[in-house]
């Protein structure tokens, strides 16, 4: 005759159970720590640095499907709603060319940066190879290319505000492409986003602080810094709102989901406008 036992993990069971929390707690204190280190060992040359090596590394940017495959949905909707439709547009970290391929395809006339050898290599040849009619430059980490013409509008590429290390040198980015558009033309950026502070980035700056100070780095260390194969910086919305308005940029959209990613606009110049406020 069966009998309805209730099953018992035994004390294997309880014991794997009771450790398993304890060994995610201390897996994540341990990735946060070889962060917060790492970010104190480095300056913001070697965080620029590290983001040209991991990118000139991964063929993902360098490969055709990827970079054909048009806008993602909700670019898609960025430029339907928010861009106009035609005209120039520029592209800053351009990668392999995915957004700028897929903007000339919809007819617009477009030029595009990024500070990456590799990719700029890839870009150039892939692009031609479309048939289209971009222009590709190469330019620094967190800089854009001299002698850039006047654009309708500006798209930072996937994820590539958020690798510029510094509050300070993400504003002038912004006020380097703030100096190409003229008001009301709009501007994209994507990123992590985040909604306030947290156990993990605490232990992160604090460390990465520390380490700094003892080096007597000028670059300072920021609450949302982080470092995972590349220097990202999370945002939240007051920081995105905060970093465009002085560069002369008003936020007309902030968006946390499929992936983060704001809409400025130009604002007026002058004594009425916020163009080149602090």
């Amino acid at each position: 005759m069966s009998q309805n036992l209730k099953p018992s993990p035994g004390l294997r069971g309880r014991v794997y159970a009771a450790t398993s929390a304890v060994w995610r707690l201390a897996i994540a204190a341990f990735f946060s720590l070889r962060q917060g280190a790492w970010l104190g060992l480095m300056d913001n040359r070697h965080l620029n640095g590290l983001s040209t090596h991991f990118y000139t590394g991964r063929k993902q940017w360098r490969d055709d499907a990827h970079n054909a495959s048009g806008l993602f949905p909700w670019e898609e909707r960025v430029v339907r709603e928010y861009f106009p439709p035609a005209g120039t547009l520029l592209v800053g970290a351009s990668g392999g060319g995915r957004e700028a391929a897929a903007l000339a395809k919809r007819g617009y006339q477009v030029d595009a940066f990024d500070c990456v050898p590799a990719l700029v290599d890839y870009s150039r040849a892939w692009l031609k190879q479309q048939g289209g009619e971009v222009r590709i430059f190469s330019a620094g980490p967190g800089q854009i290319p001299e002698g850039l013409g006047r654009y309708a509008g500006v798209i930072v590429g996937w994820g590539g505000y958020m690798h510029i290390p510094g509050h300070s040198n993400r504003i002038a980015f912004l006020k380097a492409l703030r100096a190409c558009v003229d008001s009301g033309a709009p501007i994209l950026l994507s990123f992590f986003a985040r909604h306030g502070p947290s156990r993990r980035l605490d232990l992160i700056h604090r460390i990465a602080r520390i380490l700094r100070a003892i080096r007597f780095s000028r670059d300072q260390v920021e609450y949302g810094d982080m470092l995972d194969g590349t220097f990202d910086h999370w945002f939240t919305r007051d920081e995105v709102a905060g970093e465009m308005a002085a560069a002369g940029f008003e936020l007309a959209l902030y968006e946390e989901a499929p992936y983060g990613h704001a809409v400025g606009r130009a604002a007026p110049e002058g004594p009425g406008g916020m163009a080149g406020q602090e």
